[in-house]
C-alpha cells in the first residue's frame, strides 16, 4: 500500500447536535511534490480525474477510514461520509460522534493537511519533462485496486500540498473549505498572469535585439 504525505480554525461544534464535521479536500490531477520510490527514483505524481470517485462508488456503503498520519491505532471514529469530486478536487465530508476521545485527536487541527493510503490498479509513467530538475519520472495515477484510509497530517508535510482539513461544526467548516478554494483559485489566476507577463516581456526582449543587430543578418534570435 502507498500512503501520500509531503491561519488556525478555532474548533467550534454544535454540543446539541452533538456531531464534530471534518471537511476538505485532496487535488485531482495536480502534480504532486517531489516523492520517492522503492528504488531510489525521483518521481512526480498526480490522481487523474475520475480515480477517486470511480473507486468511492465501487466501495458502495463502505468509506475510507479516517486515521491520524496513517496509524491504523490512531483511528477517528466516524457515523457517515460524503464526496464529490468536481473542478479539480476530492472534497470529503467525515461526520464524527462528538466524544472527547474525537475531541481529544481534532481539537488542535486548525487548518491540517490531508494525505491517503491506496494501492495501484493502472498507472502511466513517463520521462520528466526538461524544466523539472532532479525529478526522473513522473507518474499518472488512473486507477486505484484500493482506497484504504484518509490521514490527517500533524507535524509531517505532505505529498499534496494542495490539501486542506477543517474539523468544527457543519457550517464553520463547509465556509472554511470554501474560503480555502477561493483563495488557491485567486493563487492561480495571479499565477497565470505572470506567466503571461513574463512570456511577453521575453517576446518583447527578442524583438527589440533583433531589431537592434538583424540589420542584413540571416539569423534571428527565436521570437517562440
Amino acid at each position: 500500500m502507498e500512503t501520500r504525505m509531503n491561519d488556525t480554525l478555532e474548533l467550534r461544534v454544535n454540543q446539541q447536535e452533538k456531531k464534530i464535521y471534518l471537511a476538505g479536500y485532496l487535488p485531482v490531477n495536480e502534480f504532486s511534490e517531489v516523492l520517492m520510490d522503492k528504488d531510489g527514483k525521483k518521481f512526480r505524481e498526480k490522481i487523474n480525474s475520475g480515480c477517486f470517485s470511480r473507486k468511492l462508488k465501487s466501495m458502495g456503503e463502505k468509506f475510507p477510514l479516517l486515521l491520524i498520519n496513517h496509524d491504523y491505532k490512531n483511528q477517528i471514529q466516524v457515523e457517515s461520509f460524503e464526496y464529490e469530486e468536481s473542478d479539480n478536487r476530492l472534497r470529503i465530508l467525515y461526520v464524527l460522534p462528538l466524544t472527547i476521545e474525537v475531541m481529544d485527536k481534532v481539537k488542535d487541527l486548525g487548518e491540517a493537511k490531508l494525505s491517503f493510503g491506496f494501492t495501484v490498479l493502472k498507472d502511466v509513467r513517463l520521462p520528466k519533462k526538461r524544466d523539472i530538475d532532479g525529478v526522473d519520472y513522473e507518474r499518472t495515477v488512473t486507477d486505484f485496486s484500493s482506497l484504504r484510509e484518509i490521514s490527517i497530517l500533524k507535524n509531517k508535510l505532505p505529498a499534496y500540498s494542495q490539501s486542506k482539513a477543517f474539523a468544527g461544526d457543519e457550517e464553520s467548516v463547509k465556509r472554511a473549505v470554501a474560503k480555502a478554494e477561493l483563495s488557491e483559485r485567486r493563487k492561480e489566476i495571479v499565477r497565470l498572469q505572470q506567466l503571461e507577463l513574463d512570456r511577453y516581456k521575453e517576446y518583447i526582449s527578442n524583438k527589440r535585439r533583433n531589431d537592434l543587430f538583424g540589420f542584413g543578418a540571416n539569423v534571428k534570435i527565436s521570437m517562440n
